[in-house]
C-alpha cells in the first residue's frame, strides 16, 4: 500500500513529487504533473498541515482542469 495519498488515489498524473520540511519555508510539496494532458510543476510552500499541501494540489488541479479552453494558453503565456 502506498502511503503517499495522491499516488494512492490514482487520479493525478503525477512524474514526480517530494515533500518536505525546513523551518525557512514550512511544510512543502514540489510536484510535476500532467492535467488536461499539459505538463505542469506545482510548489507549495508553508502549508498550514501535512495533508494541506495534498488537498492544494487537487485543488489547483480542479481548478485547471475546469478552466474556459483558452484560459490556459493565457497563463502560458504569462510565464
Amino acid at each position: 500500500l502506498n502511503t503517499n495519498r495522491l499516488v494512492r488515489a490514482g487520479d493525478m498524473n503525477i512524474g514526480l513529487q517530494k515533500t518536505g520540511f525546513i523551518n525557512a519555508a514550512g511544510r512543502c510539496l514540489v510536484m510535476q504533473a500532467r492535467v488536461n494532458n499539459t505538463p505542469l510543476l506545482l510548489v507549495f510552500l508553508d502549508s498550514v498541515g501535512t495533508q494541506s499541501r495534498f488537498a492544494d494540489a487537487v485543488r489547483v488541479r480542479d481548478w485547471y482542469e475546469h478552466m474556459p479552453s483558452g484560459e490556459p494558453q493565457a497563463i502560458r503565456r504569462l510565464m
